[in-house]
């Protein structure tokens, strides 16, 4: 298996690590916070202080790693977008994930979640563990999204059978639209990268700051020295000190932050969006250009492997199967066959006014996947020739009305046969005449009409690829059998 690492969302990552670090320094100041609401008397009795100050440490530590943690996945980014401006294709996942989780294990030594774990139970559980849970499944890898940012590679759409590409072809049609439904109009790739970048900016003079506001709260005189002018303070100590005041501005700015983060979140959403957009647009460039080969059957060549003597099996190039139907796949199985042109399908073939309406019949409905046989057994099974019984035109009608509820098919009016052939299912029109020549002909996607009848193709005195009802059947009492 391929995949591809895209530079961008490992920077995804990155920033969401700088977020966890920003966490763990939150923590620290909580810490801080927590213990300094605690009367003096119970502190010096459950010697808390101590504790405090060694947990906020072990937070200080982790977040600095989480950090390092965040310029190695950026750093490893520039280089694969050095390498390929769409992500470099590795020919299997473990050398992808190999080398970064190395990488991962070199700066951070052992396990992130269980040292964050260390530090709550060090604090007795005084800190909220939902962030943290959150910020464990993401350094281990058990959160549902992908850590490193490692997309699957684009389907493999030449193996794909005709109504699987018709049908990816409208899903990526559908996500294409969501995508631009959501996407903001104007915004590009180039713009958001700018705004990410200038936020970037933003954020680490902001991390900056608090960083100092940090140092300077715990400088032992400003945990002493009086604000001026002096005021109370209700965190046991009987009057503010510059340290309340530093871990203000510190919440102030981790305030700020989280601003700042949720609108880099919305961008690195959109520039995933557009990123997305862009590859849903290749993909379907890439299988409409496929699907596009369906053209090449006009109805007036037939294609190779078409072109046998009545009796014998075909493998025609395009072929359907239930639960696939389109349309434009039904149209090209009959075009095809070219019934006009085909030499298979001429009358006359043995010299006795002989005509192969029921070949072209068979042929179509084996190519899409509900045959209606050439020879059958005592049971109305398909045997090859000379092993049963040969339906004629009149034959044929007769296994339809005996064998074919069984095998899918059932009875229309010619509104409904028209309808379900424009929905991609295979139809067929009858005309059944007891001791005489019966007839019949396949119905074609197209308009139906209240004086013409269904769109049909056919073979028979005269073929045709394109014609209608009254054209082959004249006046007749038409039957439609439509399929599944």
């Amino acid at each position: 298996m391929r995949i591809q690492v895209n530079p961008d969302q490992l920077r995804q990552v990155a920033q969401q690590l700088r977020r966890a670090n920003s966490d763990l320094r939150g923590a620290s100041g909580n810490i801080g916070r927590i213990v300094g609401g605690m009367s003096l008397e119970i502190r010096v009795r459950t010697n808390v202080d101590e504790r405090a100050a060694a947990a906020r440490r072990q937070a200080e530590a982790l977040a600095e790693r989480v950090n390092s943690l965040a310029r190695y996945l950026e750093e490893r980014a520039e280089i694969f977008q050095k390498a390929d401006g769409q992500g470099v294709a590795v020919s299997a996942v473990g050398g992808v994930f190999a080398g970064l989780l190395g990488g991962i294990g070199a700066l951070l030594g052992r396990n992130l979640g269980s040292v964050f774990s260390t530090i709550l139970s060090t604090m007795g559980g005084l800190l909220a563990p939902a962030p943290v849970n959150g910020m464990a499944q993401l350094l281990t890898g058990t959160s549902s999204g992908s850590v490193l940012g490692a997309s699957i590679e684009a389907k493999d759409y030449d193996s794909m059978r005709w109504g699987q590409r018709l049908a990816e072809l409208k899903r990526l049609e559908q996500e294409i639209a969501t995508l631009q439904r959501r996407i903001p109009e104007g915004m590009t790739l180039e713009n958001v990268r700018t705004k990410i970048a200038d936020l970037d900016k933003q954020i680490a003079a902001l991390e900056g700051e608090r960083d100092e506001a940090e140092k300077q709260a715990e400088k032992w005189w400003n945990q002493i020295i009086p604000t001026w002018p002096p005021s109370l303070d209700g965190d046991g100590v009987l009057w503010r000190v510059r340290t309340d005041d530093y871990e203000n501005q510190v919440a102030e700015y981790e305030r700020q932050l989280r601003v700042y983060q949720r609108q880099r979140e919305q961008l690195l959403q959109n520039q995933a969006d557009l990123q997305n957009l862009e590859l849903l647009k290749q993909n379907k460039a890439s299988l409409s250009a496929i699907i596009d080969g369906l053209s090449q059957y006009d109805g007036i060549t037939p294609a190779n492997g078409t072109i046998e003597k009545p009796w014998v099996y075909l493998n025609p190039p395009v072929t359907s199967v239930l639960r696939e139907r389109d349309p434009k796949l039904y149209d090209a199985v009959l075009n095809q066959f070219a019934v006009e042109n085909n030499t298979r399908y001429s009358s006359n073939q043995q010299g006795k006014g002989d005509t192969y309406c029921n070949i072209f019949v068979w042929d179509a409905t084996r190519a899409m996947g509900a045959e209606i046989p050439h020879w059958v057994d005592g049971n109305g099974n398909p045997v090859p020739r000379g092993e049963g019984s040969e339906l004629g035109a009149n034959g044929s009608i007769a296994w339809l009305e005996e064998h074919g509820p069984k095998q899918g098919w059932y009875i229309v009016d010619a509104k409904q046969a028209q309808e379900q052939a424009s929905n991609g299912q295979p139809v067929v029109a009858t005309y059944k005449n007891p001791g005489k020549i019966g007839h019949v002909a396949m119905v074609r996607p197209g308009e139906y009409s209240t004086t013409e009848g269904p769109r049909i193709a056919q073979a028979g005195g005269r073929n045709f690829n394109n014609g209608s009802v009254k054209d082959g059947f004249g006046g007749r009492e038409v039957v439609y059998y439509a399929h599944e």
